[in-house]
């Protein structure tokens, strides 16, 4: 009998001892679970966190080419204004050099429009009356003054230009040293 207690005694202590194997047993198989579940989320955050990475360098490219691609608009751009800012300075002397030249004709104009005034103005000598064979001397004399007179005014008129063109070169030399100021008439 002895024998048979120490007998239920060792089984009772098997089976305490066997409880807490099994609860040992069921923790750890809880543990490796959760380490499982853990792993997989750790993977997937991985695999977001490769994603996301080649996203950022995606986003990166396109924002250097829209850089690269702004740049270039910014430098044709201001390759333009160079080309409109130099046709503008190429108009502006074209329009000065015309007003000289205008500026000269409406002096050549006036000292002409003088001239004609000046020639319709002299005194004409009156036509006298002759015999016939007389009568042609004076239309010849007349023919002569008409002459002299149309030389006068040529005289004149090249004199009045030879004035307006010397102005014209000294208003074309002051303007060729110094191209940067326009020149302009008063």
């Amino acid at each position: 009998m002895t024998q048979k207690i120490f007998g239920v005694l060792v089984a009772a202590a098997l089976v305490c001892a066997a409880t807490p194997a099994r609860a040992a047993n069921k923790e750890h198989q809880q543990m490796m679970a959760d380490l499982r579940m853990l792993q997989e989320q750790s993977q997937l955050l991985q695999n977001m966190l490769g994603t996301l990475a080649e996203a950022i360098k995606a986003v990166n490219t396109r924002l250097d080419q829209q850089g690269e691609t702004t740049r270039k608009a910014f430098a044709d751009q201001k390759l333009v204004i160079d080309n409109l800012t130099n046709d503008v300075r190429v108009i502006r002397e074209k329009l000065d050099d015309n007003n000289v030249r205008i500026g000269s004709l409406s002096q050549e104009v006036d000292s002409l429009r003088q001239s004609l005034q000046q020639a319709l103005q002299a005194p004409r000598p009156s036509p006298t009356t002759e015999p016939d064979a007389s009568a042609d001397r004076p239309r010849r004399r007349s023919a002569s003054r008409r002459r002299s007179s149309s030389t006068r005014r040529r005289a004149t008129t090249t004199r009045a230009s030879t004035s307006s063109r010397s102005a014209a070169s000294a208003t074309s030399s002051r303007a060729s040293r110094n191209p940067s100021r326009p020149t302009t008439r008063r």
